[in-house]
């Protein structure tokens, strides 16, 4: 077999192998990329370099920036899940009144009242007041 080519993996690239603000000439790993989803990140295509006539891509490791939302922004978050879910829950309830009140239709109200209850408990979590 002296005739036959070996073939080389490439070595495994490591997380501390990349960093915000790393730039990778015409492509880059699907490490970076992984690197990236746990570090939160993103790769960019930025301005292409030009050298003798010919083109070469380049992509930027950047930093994901999540902004904490405004005061303003927590309150329409807040009225539209309280819209899109509790108002649904006291509507049930509210034609469930117009039935017979009968046990099942009162422990149904009952058990509505608690869902709604702990939907506001939720809501009130996720969207805290400024």
């Amino acid at each position: 077999m002296e005739n036959e080519t070996e073939i080389l993996e490439q070595p495994e690239v490591f997380s501390s192998d990349y960093y915000i603000g790393q730039v990778f000439p015409g492509t880059y790993s699907p490490s970076a990329a992984d690197w990236c989803m746990d570090h939160n990140a993103f790769i960019e295509e930025i301005e292409p370099v030009t050298e003798d006539d010919i083109i070469t891509r380049r992509f930027e490791i950047k930093a994901l920036i999540i902004s904490e939302p405004t005061p303003e922004q927590q309150r329409e978050n807040r009225a539209i899940a309280y819209e899109r879910y509790v108002d649904q829950i006291t509507a049930h309830i509210e034609r469930l009144k117009d039935e017979e009140q009968t046990e099942e239709i009162v422990s149904k109200i009952n058990e509505l009242k608690r869902e709604r209850s702990q939907k506001v408990q939720e809501i009130k979590n996720k969207y805290p007041k400024g």
